[in-house]
């Protein structure tokens, strides 16, 4: 037993579960963004987690917009690329009969999501593990590239990049269809702990109250001129809730424990800013939101093509 492994059985357990907390995340910054994504969702979807409600996963009436887009285009694609695992976007571009290849960081991510669609779909789709900046089709290959909340997933810094990327792997009139997160500039008038009430005592309760209040707490808590979220100042946030029943408690478990377990951040810019970027690689960018959930206006689907 070496110096270290003797020091470490003599500490307290608080100190011991700080420093492999504090350890994990040094561990983690020192990972390349890409790195850091596949980490986190290999994380994510290993942990049995339920599926994501919304603003997370897409509502029924954002499945109808993304639809609406498909059937605009030009002419029916004949070959799509799909940007991570989503099962709704799988099973719209199954019912028109696209042929897709299906792309993700995560071969846990693929692997779980193709046993909710189940055989009919997936017999019929290319899945791939990859990162995103790194896929080697020909140029113009795909009619259509799509993916939901995609570019959250890439720093402003590094959203050019993959702006280019996708318009090399597209043709001449393709379109790049995506759900995208705009924060309103309105969230900083709310207070954290007066906007947790709210929404841990409102009616939704459940797996849809973890979800909403971690919508809230991402963009309350983050950093608008860093322009990315804060995940250990909206746990933290949680943590220094007193709930006022055991139904807030429980609800404040919950979202401390299915999103408290890594220290992935997201983009964080608000809607001018997101359309610029996608005007600044595409002619024509076409914008709507749903209106089914509280909040839907900060999650435009876009269609952008030249």
């Amino acid at each position: 037993m070496n110096l270290l492994e003797r020091v470490l059985r003599k500490m307290p357990v608080e100190h011991l579960a700080f420093l492999r907390d504090a350890t994990g995340k040094a561990l983690f910054e020192k990972l390349e963004r890409s790195e850091q994504v596949r980490v986190h969702w290999s994380d994510e979807n290993k942990s049995g987690r339920g599926g994501r409600t919304s603003p997370w996963a897409p509502s029924l009436e954002e499945a109808s917009i993304y639809k609406s887009y498909i059937k605009l285009l030009d002419h029916t694609p004949v070959r799509a690329l799909v940007l991570g695992g989503t099962p709704m976007l799988r099973e719209l571009l199954f019912s028109f009969s696209i042929p897709s290849t299906i792309v993700d960081q995560s071969l846990t991510m693929l692997e779980r999501t193709s046993r909710i669609l189940g055989d009919t779909i997936v017999s019929k789709e290319m899945l791939i593990k990859s990162n995103w900046l790194d896929l080697h089709f020909l140029d113009g290959f795909f009619d259509v590239v799509i993916g939901d909340l995609v570019l959250f997933q890439f720093l402003p810094k590094d959203q050019d990049a993959f702006f280019a990327h996708v318009k090399k792997l597209l043709t001449p009139r393709g379109a790049f269809i995506t759900r995208v997160h705009c924060v309103s500039p309105d969230i900083y008038n709310r207070e954290v702990t007066d906007a947790i009430q709210d929404i841990v005592s409102s009616d939704a309760h459940g797996k849809s109250s973890a979800d909403k209040l971690m919508a809230f707490l991402f963009d309350r808590c983050g950093n608008l001129k860093e322009g990315k979220t804060n995940r250990a100042a909206a746990i933290q946030a949680l943590k220094n809730y007193m709930p006022k029943s055991e139904e807030e408690s429980r609800i404040i478990q919950e979202a401390v424990r299915d999103w408290g377990g890594s220290f992935l951040d997201y983009a964080l810019q608000q809607e001018d800013e997101v359309i610029k970027k996608f005007e600044s690689h595409f002619s024509e960018v076409l914008k709507r939101s749903s209106g089914d959930y509280e909040g839907a206006g900060q999650y435009p689907i876009i269609c952008a093509r030249d």
